[in-house]
């Protein structure tokens, strides 16, 4: 074997492990946003270790929602509940829209598309792409 072809068999080893890396970060940020779903506020900023959590008010014209926000290392995860204190749904923002395209691609080869519903079926989560023009997030909506 020559130099080139050594240093080309470990320039692909690294890029698959980079890959792996980010596709085991990109899994347990769905995780984190899944499992927040059904469970109360306070249980909620409980289960994490992360960089900064928040308790929002929000009001609005169909009413009050009470959200809690998860600040992790490059991502924010809100937990958003109706007024009964269970989060009902959760939303999941990138620090670096240059990653929607790994996340997204994630998507694709792991949970089936369903067209009618316009996002991801995980067994219980419904995962819906949101884009608008001040935003673009992940949203966690529980099937049932």
């Amino acid at each position: 074997m020559s130099v080139r072809d050594g240093r080309r068999k470990r320039y692909i080893m690294i890029n698959q492990n980079q890959s792996r890396i980010r596709q085991n970060r990109i899994a347990g940020h769905i995780d984190a946003a899944c499992c927040v779903l059904n469970h109360t506020l306070n249980t909620i900023s409980e289960m994490f270790l992360c960089d900064e959590i928040m308790f929002i008010d929000s009001q609005h014209k169909g009413g009050k929602d009470k959200i809690v926000e998860l600040k992790f290392d490059t991502v924010t995860i809100e937990c958003w509940s109706n007024g009964n204190n269970i989060c009902n749904k959760s939303y999941l923002f990138l620090d670096d829209l240059g990653d929607l395209q790994h996340y997204i691609d994630y998507c694709n080869k792991e949970y089936p598309y369903d067209h009618q519903l316009k996002g991801w079926r995980t067994r219980d989560y419904l995962i819906r792409l949101f884009t608008d023009k001040k935003d673009c997030f992940l949203a966690l909506l529980p099937l049932k």
